[in-house]
């Protein structure tokens, strides 16, 4: 490789891993100017998609000589990770400058910033895994910041599926190295569509890994713990960021456009469903607005397993399905980022009572909303665009009636929830007594809250022509318009007298929803484990203590028999001579095999 690329690849992963040095600083005593400082610790991984672009190479200094490189996926996740991270870190700096415990936050914080770039600019397994970690136990610190009760449950859920995912994503990691005996991505992805054996538990135990910190059902329950236990600067990371890396841990490991895979495709296109809807009808019942905006992440993500599923199943279609993950990823990161500093900035903003100030805070809570929820001329029109033309691809060979419904109900399922969302938020924006949001503060969150807009005039420089014509037409902008109008009408309906249903099943599903269920099963079967264990105790030691009986008479009988042999076969079985008889007579055994 010539020597500027070697120089590239280098300035590369320091780019990736400057957030360090906002840890460092923390770690010093300065974290609130580390804080404050976040956009410069993003911004040598912004210049990196412009100075390295689309190049690979090889670090020889590293372990395992680590490769590293951009390609058109990776820079759209690393350009809005980096905008989500930069500004969540203005934010904290702005609202938590009281906080005692500012720097462990901060630690924390700027370490998950540096495993985050540094996964997605990975691309061999060592330096990916090591930088997921990074970013998975770093997060833990950010979850349990407060130290709360809550917050202490919260972070032991995430940390106890944290653990789970990362052995079995370690185990499918060794499984794929086995085939490949390589630890590049690419021929992994390649190795794992060539091979059999042990490839389908690989590719299973890598998507079950993944799933966890993408939020898929029945992994998600760390999600709507973790949200209202972490600052609001943190959640916004977490789900605007964090998730994503499951997302691309997805795209880098399994393979995808390579081979048919009808088992993994119809076990995401299903896990999608449930999660797509389920998640709303359980987040309709909370009462936390973090709470629902978590659940409001299970549901998106839904749609993500759902083009996971599909490019699964029909691989030739691989290059579209992958395109409309990327605009989905970068326009979920922008709105739902911007929703969880509202869930804080919103009631700051308007505690003045200016009506300035409140018409400010509502139309910057409802820009992000409107978003999600695919209005058009939003980049949420063109994410629900780019699904609908993966799913009305020729090759898809889903019935296309069932797609639709899918779409529409979808549709309809967010726009209702963020209903909820903004109707919780607005009634705590009017009861909450809270300090003024700090100018700083008020920037970070208009960045992201515009997000959807300034994206829109940035993706299509890399989309398709047709994608971003086609939502600026009449028709599509009518479809992207009539699921508002009717989530607004249910909405109205939902503050009056037919909302009462709605309102007496508030609260009955509690946060984690399947975690409940999954405690009381897992004491159920411990209870009757431990019984098990009792009774093979109990019933063991008799039998033992029964074979000693009759080994201890048998010795007796021989010992009494006159004879040499008779007494050389007695210390036989008084105990070493028969332990080295049985191990000579296994390793004779294995030898013959060989």
């Amino acid at each position: 490789m010539p020597d500027m690329e070697q120089v590239a690849v280098v300035g590369l992963v320091i780019a990736l891993a400057f957030p360090l040095l906002g840890a460092l600083l923390s770690a010093l005593g300065l974290a609130r100017l580390a804080l404050m400082a976040g956009p410069i610790w993003a911004a040598p991984a912004l210049a990196s998609l412009v100075v390295v672009g689309e190049q690979s190479g090889r670090v020889p200094t590293m372990l395992m000589e680590a490769r590293f490189g951009l390609d058109p996926t990776s820079m759209a996740f690393l350009a809005v990770c980096a905008v989500v991270w930069s500004m969540a870190s203005v934010y904290a700096a702005a609202i938590m400058r009281g906080d005692g415990n500012l720097r462990r936050f901060g630690v924390f914080f700027f370490g998950a910033m540096a495993g985050n770039f540094v996964l997605i600019g990975a691309l061999d397994m060592i330096s990916f895994m090591s930088g997921f970690a990074l970013m998975s136990y770093a997060a833990y610190g950010l979850v349990a910041h407060a130290m709360s009760v809550s917050s202490w449950r919260a972070g032991r859920v995430y940390l106890v599926l944290t653990v789970a995912a990362e052995l079995a994503l370690w185990a499918g990691a060794v499984l794929a190295w086995s085939i490949a005996d390589t630890w590049e991505l690419a021929e992994i992805r390649h190795a794992l569509a060539t091979s059999e054996g042990v490839a389908p538990l690989a590719i299973a135990l890598i998507f079950g890994a993944f799933g966890v910190k993408a939020g898929l059902v029945p992994l998600h329950i760390w999600l709507p713990l973790a949200h209202p236990a972490a600052p609001t600067a943190a959640s916004a990371v977490l789900s605007a960021a964090m998730i994503k890396a499951g997302v691309l841990g997805w795209l880098r490991f399994l393979p995808l456009g390579e081979i048919e895979l009808p088992t993994l495709g119809a076990s995401a296109v299903t896990l999608g469903a449930l999660g797509t809807f389920g998640a709303v009808v359980v987040g309709l019942m909370q009462r936390k607005p973090k709470t629902i905006l978590a659940y409001s992440s299970v549901s998106q993500m839904g749609y993500v397993a759902l083009l996971i599923g599909i490019a699964a199943r029909w691989p030739s279609i691989y290059p579209t399905t992958l395109l409309a993950i990327v605009v989905f990823v970068v326009h979920h990161g922008l709105a739902k980022g911007a929703l969880f500093l509202s869930v804080d900035a919103a009631p700051r903003l308007a505690s003045s009572g200016s009506r300035v100030r409140t018409s400010i805070s509502s139309a910057l809570v409802l820009l992000p909303a409107l978003a999600l929820c695919g209005a058009p001329l939003t980049s949420g029109a063109l994410a629900k665009y780019a699904l609908k033309s993966v799913s009305h691809l020729e090759q898809v060979r889903l019935p296309t009636a069932l797609l639709n419904v899918w779409l529409v109900a979808g549709a309809l399922a967010t726009g209702v929830l963020m209903a909820r969302f903004l109707i919780v938020v607005w009634r705590a924006r009017s009861t909450r007594d809270t300090e003024t949001l700090p100018g700083a503060g008020l920037l970070a969150w208009i960045v992201l809250a515009t997000g959807s807009f300034w994206a829109l005039a940035i993706l299509p420089l890399t989309l398709p022509a047709k994608w971003f014509g086609s939502i600026q037409t009449t028709t599509a902008m009518w479809s992207a318009l009539w699921p508002l109008m009717v989530v607004a009408g249910l909405a109205w309906a939902a503050l009056g007298p037919p909302g009462a249903v709605l309102h007496r099943g508030v609260g009955r599903v509690e946060p984690g929803d399947l975690l409940g269920p999954a405690v009381v099963l897992s004491l159920y079967v411990s209870r009757r484990t431990r019984r098990l264990s009792a009774f093979l105790e109990r019933h063991w030691t008799r039998g033992v203590a029964r074979l000693d009986d009759r080994v201890d008479r048998i010795i007796l009988r021989v010992k009494a028999t006159p004879g040499t042999r008779y007494q050389l076969w007695a210390r036989w079985l008084s105990g070493e001579w028969l332990a080295l008889a049985l191990a000579l007579t296994f390793a004779a055994a294995i030898w013959l095999n060989v």
